[in-house]
């Protein structure tokens, strides 16, 4: 009996189940579902990246610390920070930068941050750990620390800079930030809750509508499709509204226009 409860308590902890999206609850105080994140594992350097934009924004690193890591990679900053903060220091010379953070791992660094110890199945010590229950963690860490987070909706127009999607940019409706590290390709066409630090995207919370929507943005008629710009990134979508060329309130879905105001 006690091995099960000690079983359920770390599924609790997870946040999900594996067979359920995750909830949220709009302002309309209706339930949604949202599957970002579900089955989703964390790699050691959006762990990083997470914590340092988190709990140390204004932080340099003085120098490298780890062989397989280049000041060319998105996440030199963010390992070495966290080395020498003394909270992720990699294993002889090596940060592993893609492997998954174990639960082991996370719960060590959330410690030496001045978290509580978090009870979790022995045996699961060396298992990835799931990118819902990293974020609660980090978050409820945040909240202890009196740390404020700052939330933002984003509607997602395109990732990249409209033609190279490799670039690791995404133009909004409230501007353009970094994602680095976070898969961003699922969110495209939507309204995403985000916390944001330093223009970076620190964390994806929930995606919280199917569609995006767009105010003042400038749209055009092709021959076959429409094409739309804002903050200079242009792109083109499907549409069989009338309407005159112009700027234009519109709501979009999977690469289509479907409202035009």
């Amino acid at each position: 009996m006690k091995k099960l409860l000690l079983i359920l308590s770390f599924i609790l902890l997870c946040g999900c189940s594996p067979n359920k999206s995750a909830q949220i609850i709009t302002e309309n105080n209706i339930s949604i579902e949202t599957t970002y994140g579900e089955n989703m594992t964390v790699s050691r350097a959006l762990a990083a990246k997470m914590l340092c934009l988190i709990f140390f924004p204004n932080e340099n690193p003085t120098t490298n610390h780890f062989s397989d890591i280049s000041e060319k990679d998105w996440y030199y900053k963010y390992a070495n920070i966290m080395f020498e903060k003394n909270i992720m220091v990699g294993n002889e010379g090596l940060f592993s930068p893609i492997e998954p953070i174990t639960y082991i791992e996370g719960m060590k660094a959330v410690k030496r941050l001045g978290g509580n110890d978090v009870k979790y199945n022995s045996k699961d010590a060396a298992t990835a750990i799931g990118y819902n229950a990293w974020l609660k963690m980090i978050i409820s860490l945040a909240e202890k620390k009196n740390i404020e987070l700052t939330k933002s909706t984003l509607n997602i127009f395109s990732i990249g800079d409209g033609e190279n999607s490799k670039l690791m940019t995404v133009c909004t409706d409230k501007g353009i930030y970094d994602y680095s590290g976070l898969g961003m390709e699922s969110c495209v066409d939507k309204e995403i809750s985000v916390c944001v630090k330093n223009n970076d995207i620190a964390y994806i919370e929930n995606i919280t509508s199917q569609t995006g929507t767009f105010k003042n943005i400038e749209i055009k008629k092709n021959e076959n499709s429409v094409s739309a710009e804002l903050f200079g990134i242009k792109r083109t979508f499907e549409c069989t509204l009338p309407f005159s060329n112009g700027k234009h309130n519109i709501t979009t879905e999977n690469g289509k226009i479907t409202e035009i105001h």
